[in-house]
C-alpha cells in the first residue's frame, strides 16, 4: 500500500504547488468533490487518467498513484492428501505518475513469498516497465534484461467476471491462476471515496475498492486473496509541517466455523488527525453483506483503536526501532469491541527493503502475511482463520517483546449494519492487499478530486514527530 511513498510525494507536490502560487499570486477555485461512483469492477480496473497541473490558477488535480494489489495464501496438497506446500503471497503493480517538480513517472513490480512451512521468506521490489491493454483489460509488466520476471493480470468481463493471473520471478512463481470474486466489488469507506489523511494543510483522498477471490489452480481450489484497486489524490494542495503513519489489516475466515467473513481494517495518523476505516463483509446464507464504517459514520460510540501487543525488532534501523508483530483491532458502536475484537498476528521479519519507501528513509515498511487472528466479529467468535494481511509503517524507537497486556472480552450481543448490499453467491474466505498499475489505454474519468483553496502554514521552526510518524515526511517551513 505504498501509503509512506505517496505522502513522501504529497510533500514534494506542496512544495511543487507553494512556488507555483508564488509566482502566480493565485489560489485554486473552490469546487465541490466528485460524486460516489458505482462500484463496477472495469471502471475501477482500468487505469486512471494521468493527472494534471494547471498554471493559472495553480492546482493539480487527478491521480498521482496508483495500485492494483494481491495478497493471499495458496495451499496445496500430496496424492495422499498430506500439505505439499502452504504459503502466504503478495504481488503488486505500481504506477507512480509524473508530477512536474515532484516526482518522475516510474513503474514497480513488489513480489514477496512466506514459506509457513520452511518458515523462509523472500522479498524484491522490481523497476521496469507497466504496461495496460484496454482491449483485454489485461495489465503486463516486464524488466527490460531480465525476462525472468514478468506479470501478467487480466479481468475478463464475460460474466462471471473472473481475473487471470501469472507471474514469474526467483521469489515467487504463480502460473495461471483464476482468481473469482466471492461477492461484489467492495466500495470501502460504504462509497470507494475515503481520506487517506493529510500533509500539514494538504489533504489527500483515495479512490479504494476491493474483491474478495477465491483461487483456483488447474480447476482445483488452492486458497483465497483479497484484492485491492486503489488510487492517490490530492484534495487540497498547501503547505505546512505534518508527519504520518499507518495501520493496515485484512482477514479471512469464518464465523463460528459457519458463516464465511472477510474484514479489512487501517487507521492512518497524519499529524493530529486520525482517519481510519474498517469492512465486513459476509455471506449470510441469504447472500452477500457488507458492513463498511469510517471516522465519518454517526452513531459509533468507540472507533477502531489499534494496539500493539507485541514488538519485533525493525532492520536496519540506528537507533534499534521496533514495530508491531501481534495487534489487538477494537471497534464497538455501544461498547468496545461489539464489532470487531480481534487479535491478528504474523511471523516475524516481513519487510520490503530495496524500494523507495520514503524519499528520505531507507526504512523498511512492514509488509506481511499470516495465518493467525483470534476474537470476535460481531459477538461470534471467529474460526477457522484461512488468511491474514498486516502492512504498517508504525516504528518507534524500544526493544522487541510482549507489551502490557490487553484484558479478553467475552463476545455478546449484535451490532446493526450500516451499509448492507446483496448478490448471490457462495463464498468462504479471502485476502489481500493493494498497490498500483496503469499506463496504456484511458478510461473516462469518474472521480479525479478537485483542488480547494489553500490556506498558509502558520507553523515555523523545526517539528518534533510524534513516535511512530514518519519523520522523512515532515514538510519544511514554507512561508518564512
Amino acid at each position: 500500500m505504498r501509503r509512506r511513498t505517496f505522502l513522501t510525494l504529497m510533500a514534494s507536490a506542496a512544495t511543487a504547488a507553494w512556488v507555483s502560487r508564488q509566482q502566480a499570486g493565485a489560489v485554486a477555485p473552490t469546487e465541490p468533490p466528485a460524486p460516489a461512483q458505482a462500484a463496477e469492477r472495469a471502471e475501477w480496473w482500468d487505469p486512471a487518467p494521468l493527472p494534471t497541473i494547471t498554471a493559472q490558477p495553480p492546482f493539480l488535480t487527478g491521480v498521482v498513484l496508483e495500485w492494483r494489489y494481491l495478497a493471499g495464501r495458496v495451499t496445496t496438497l500430496n496424492a495422499d492428501q498430506t500439505i505439499r506446500e502452504d504459503f502466504g503471497f503478495v504481488c503488486s503493480i505500481v504506477d507512480y505518475r509524473a508530477v512536474p517538480g515532484a516526482q518522475d513517472a516510474r513503474q514497480e513490480l513488489i513480489v514477496m513469498r512466506e514459506d509457513f512451512l520452511a518458515r523462509t521468506h523472500s522479498t524484491t521490489t522490481y523497476a521496469g516497465t507497466l504496461s495496460y491493454n484496454s482491449a483485454t483489460a489485461a495489465y503486463t509488466f516486464a524488466v527490460a534484461g531480465n525476462p525472468a520476471v514478468q506479470l501478467s493480470w487480466r479481468l475478463i468481463t464475460a460474466s462471471p467476471q473472473r481475473y487471470s493471473f501469472s507471474v514469474s520471478s526467483p521469489e515467487l512463481t504463480l502460473s495461471d491462476l483464476t482468481l473469482t470474486p466471492v461477492g461484489d466489488l467492495i466500495a470501502e469507506g460504504g462509497d470507494g471515496d475515503i481520506s487517506s489523511g493529510s500533509l500539514g494543510s494538504s489533504s489527500v483522498r483515495s479512490d479504494y475498492y476491493a474483491d474478495w477471490v477465491a483461487i483456483e489452480q488447474a480447476g482445483s481450489p488452492v486458497g483465497y486473496a483479497r484484492l485491492d484497486m486503489q488510487t492517490i489524490r490530492p484534495e487540497t494542495i498547501g503547505t505546512g509541517i505534518g508527519g504520518f503513519s499507518h495501520h493496515w489489516f485484512a482477514i479471512a475466515g469464518n464465523q463460528n466455523r459457519v458463516t464465511p467473513v472477510w474484514i479489512s481494517a487501517w487507521q492512518i495518523i497524519s499529524g493530529n488527525t486520525t482517519v481510519w476505516g474498517a469492512t465486513i463483509a459476509r455471506n449470510t446464507g441469504g447472500g452477500w453483506a457488507v458492513e463498511s464504517y469510517t471516522e465519518e459514520s454517526p452513531g459509533l460510540a468507540h472507533p477502531l483503536a489499534v494496539a500493539i501487543v507485541d514488538w519485533q525488532a525493525q532492520p536496519g534501523t540506528t537507533p534499534g526501532l521496533r514495530t508491531g508483530q501481534r495487534w489487538r483491532l477494537t471497534l464497538g458502536r455501544s461498547q468496545p469491541g461489539d464489532l470487531l475484537d480481534l487479535t491478528v498476528a504474523v511471523p516475524a521479519g516481513q519487510f520490503i527493503t530495496g524500494t523507495r519507501v520514503g524519499s528520505r528513509s531507507t526504512t523498511p515498511m512492514q509488509e506481511a502475511v499470516g495465518t493467525e487472528a483470534v476474537g470476535f466479529v460481531r459477538g461470534l467468535p471467529i474460526t477457522p482463520v484461512q488468511f491474514v494481511a498486516a502492512e504498517s509503517t508504525y516504528s518507534e524507537v524500544g526493544a522487541a517483546g510482549t507489551a502490557t497486556p490487553t484484558p479478553s472480552r467475552t463476545a455478546t450481543g449484535t451490532a446493526t449494519s450500516t451499509t448492507t448490499s446483496t448478490a448471490t453467491h457462495t463464498p468462504t474466505a479471502t485476502t489481500t492487499t493493494t498497490h498500483t498499475a496503469t499506463i496504456t489505454g484511458t478510461r473516462t474519468a469518474t472521480s479525479t478530486a478537485t483542488a480547494s483553496p489553500t490556506r498558509a502554514a502558520t507553523a515555523t521552526g523545526t517539528a518534533t514527530p510524534r513516535p511512530g510518524l514518519e519523520p522523512e515526511l515532515y514538510l519544511p517551513n514554507l512561508e518564512k
